[in-house]
């Protein structure tokens, strides 16, 4: 019977599919926090984060039946935390603070986009909100601030019930040296900032900020191999909400290395792989179950 995947069944497929193909799945091998990499996708409208950790799990614990194995992962999916959902965020805020300001509806400024950069946002929901207001958002080339403004999204100040948090009060277990791949919108920023496939998170940083000190000229004349338009001159958006997600919003440290890609041996890197595998794994041991997949690979 076909049935909606959610946002954390989604990340685990992800987190299944990435350790799979990189060989740290088999029935020889018991999955743990140092034999398995987390796994963090970024859509258009979430966030997913899925990792063994190196303590016990207190919340948001799924279960996996792997071959002989049974363990548990920690999932959690941030809706509305994606790359769309988050521009939307932002340029709300930017809106109301040019009203607050200067009582202004024809021009505002935006620091995550190069300055001589101008556009109009479109809102894809609640547009009765905007309806009265057409503004012309203009590019600042500043990244400190554009920090800042991402890290208002984030609700840190939440309540956190329990031992640990990400943000909006959500338990995540705390980060230490688990290994992290980083795939779907996070591994196609990395290729545009022009990282290595393995970078540390200071790296990522560095790169953004350099993309966000550009003016629109100096950014289409450097980057010029990024051939989509939109995914050049929202570039320095893209990374650094990333990069607040992935530091200041899970609480990565800026030494942690992370392994940017979107495919591994020629196979794409998606639940769809994942999924496959732990269905099967409801009946069957794993063995039978890679099996098929590299059948039908």
């Amino acid at each position: 019977m076909a049935s909606v995947a959610t946002g954390e069944e989604e990340g685990v497929f992800g987190w299944i599919s990435a350790n799979y193909l990189m060989g740290n799945l088999g029935p020889a091998r018991n999955p743990s926090s140092n034999t398995t990499v987390g796994s963090l996708d970024l859509g258009g409208a979430s966030a997913q984060i899925v990792f063994m950790p190196q303590k016990s799990i207190i919340q948001h614990a799924f279960p996996l039946k792997l071959g002989p194995h049974r363990l548990q992962v920690y999932s959690f999916s941030f809706l509305h935390f994606g790359v769309r959902e988050a521009a939307h965020s932002t340029a709300s805020r930017v809106i109301s603070d040019a009203l607050l300001a200067v009582q202004s509806e024809t021009e505002v400024y935006h620091p995550c986009f190069a300055k001589g950069y101008i556009y109009t946002p479109k809102f894809s929901y609640n547009t009765a909100r905007f309806h009265a207001i057409k503004v012309q958002m203009q590019g600042t080339s500043d990244f400190l601030q554009c920090e800042k403004l991402m890290k208002r999204i984030f609700n840190k100040d939440a309540p956190c019930l329990v031992a640990q948090c990400s943000f909006y009060g959500v338990y995540q277990p705390r980060l230490y040296t688990e290994r992290f791949l980083a795939f779907a919108h996070f591994a196609l920023i990395a290729k545009n900032l022009g990282l290595p496939e393995t970078a540390q998170l200071e790296d990522f940083r560095a790169a953004t900020q350099y993309v966000c000190s550009l003016t629109l000229e100096i950014l289409d004349a450097l980057f010029s191999r990024v051939e989509d338009n939109y995914s050049r001159t929202h570039l320095c958006f893209h990374a650094t909400f990333a990069y607040v997600l992935l530091n200041f919003g899970y609480g990565m440290e800026e030494q942690n290395n992370l392994v940017f890609k979107t495919s591994h041996a020629g196979k794409p890197i998606d639940w769809a792989v994942g999924a496959m595998i732990y269905e099967i794994n409801q009946d069957i041991r794993l063995s039978t179950a890679l099996a098929n997949v590299s059948a039908a690979s």
